[in-house]
């Protein structure tokens, strides 16, 4: 503390460490202000000034995430630059400015946290929409392996016959996701196995009814073809 001809006192709170809005992760900062005696006594003045510019400091940089210190500084400095006083009248012409940093621990835990926030996004990207759609996952392999194809021995037919066969799966893949997902729900007892295999055979019957006479399956009485299918939904 140093006192000042002109009646103010000089204070400084240095190695002082504020939340920020990222989790788990801190700023590294030192403040230093001045401020003159109120009317009111206090046993331990400079411990009100100090919990008072705290208060306000970290209330202001909780409300930026780590990597943004320079953002946070300016912020905290705009509100402690302009001077105070004291509702109790304790201090009076308050004003502070504080410094923000990292320290390279903290730097490093942070880059490793935004890489790690990135692979996760990524890897719900492809969930959502790469393992969903067999053809953007052959792209997908196929750009990130371009060792793998030999312009010299590229055989067309076969990429032909490639995409021919993921197309197909295309046309099987959300129906029997669907399939799987109703008998799940209807298979909760022995008696409803044979409700199961009713809605498995539906679905086989709604992709492509020629499956029924190419594996011999069992029809069920509702459903003897792909126009009997329309001619029944539209039975009153």
């Amino acid at each position: 503390m140093m006192m000042y001809r002109t009646g103010f006192i000089g204070f400084a709170i240095e190695q002082l460490q504020l939340p920020s809005a990222t989790s788990g992760f801190h700023f590294q900062a030192r403040i230093r202000g001045r401020y003159k005696r109120g009317r009111t006594k206090h046993v331990s003045r400079e411990s009100y000034v100090h919990d008072y510019v705290l208060s306000m400091a970290r209330k202001i940089a909780q409300e930026w995430d780590v990597d943004e210190a320079a953002a946070a500084e300016s912020a905290i400095n705009a509100v402690l630059g302009k001077p105070a006083k004291c509702k109790d009248r304790i201090f009076r012409d308050l004003t502070a400015c504080g410094v923000l940093s990292l320290s390279s621990e903290t730097l490093h835990a942070f880059i490793q946290l935004r890489h790690d926030q990135a692979r996760v996004e990524r890897l719900r990207f492809l969930k959502e929409h790469l393992y969903t759609e067999p053809v953007l996952l052959a792209i997908e392999f196929l750009e990130r392996n371009p060792e793998s194809i030999e312009i010299d021995d590229l055989d067309v037919h076969k990429f032909f016959e490639f995409a021919n066969k993921v197309q197909q799966a295309e046309r099987w893949w959300a129906p029997l996701m669907h399939a799987w997902s109703e008998l799940a729900k209807q298979t909760q007892s022995t008696e409803a196995v044979g409700e199961a295999m009713k809605i498995l055979l539906e679905a086989i019957q709604r992709l492509d009814f020629r499956l029924t006479e190419r594996f011999e399956l069992p029809t069920t009485p509702t459903l003897r073809s792909p126009n009997d299918l329309q001619s029944d939904r539209q039975r009153p």
